[in-house]
């Protein structure tokens, strides 16, 4: 019996290694001086590993084509897309995404009824430097901070409380003057 996960399975025996290296040795101080170096002659860049076509990279939100429909707010495990609070009362609302949230599922891909949403190939998007994460809108080009809202990690009411056991009151063990009674000895049998 061949399930699902079986052909995923199957299917990576026969794929090539996708582990794609970083472009020098070392990391370098600043991208653009690596690039500049690399093009002098002065740094040797790791060749580039082509990558599958089903390579799920950084999303990209097409701001003009969304309809606002909300199925990706619905299907996203990691609550990595949510509604723009700028386009409160708007028709048809836009949503934000949180790149530092996203699992890279693909399901916002899958389910968006107008290709707004898609995968890129970008992997690489990480920073050592002190700039903050921050969600990128397309149109304006300009990072929408939002600060740090506590609901973010605690959990919704309801959503983790019915998979806990019922809390039992806690009994305090009774003090009494009087030292426990011995338990009864079995009586012996006559003619042993």
């Amino acid at each position: 019996m061949l399930n699902a996960m079986s052909l995923t399975v199957l299917r990576q025996f026969f794929m090539h290694c996708l582990t794609r290296p970083f472009p020098a040795m070392r990391m370098p101080d600043s991208m653009s001086g690596a690039l500049q170096a690399a093009a002098e002659g002065k740094v040797v860049l790791n060749p580039a590993v082509p990558r599958w076509g089903r390579f799920r990279g950084r999303l990209n939100y097409d701001r003009a084509k969304c309809i606002g429909c909300g199925m990706c707010t619905k299907v996203c495990p990691a609550r990595a897309i949510v509604f723009d609070p700028d386009t409160e009362g708007q028709k048809p609302r836009k949503v934000m995404l949180h790149g530092d949230r996203c699992c890279f599922c693909a399901q916002c891909n899958d389910v968006c009824p107008v290709s707004a949403l898609s995968m890129t190939t970008d992997f690489a998007f990480a920073s050592s430097g002190d700039r903050k994460t921050g969600t990128t809108r397309k149109d304006t080009g300009t990072a929408a901070r939002l600060p740090f809202q506590k609901e973010w990690l605690d959990p919704k009411p309801g959503e983790v409380e019915e998979f806990l056991p019922p809390e039992l009151p806690e009994e305090a063990p009774s003090v009494s003057a009087e030292p426990p009674a011995p338990a009864a000895q079995p009586a012996a049998v006559e003619g042993e």
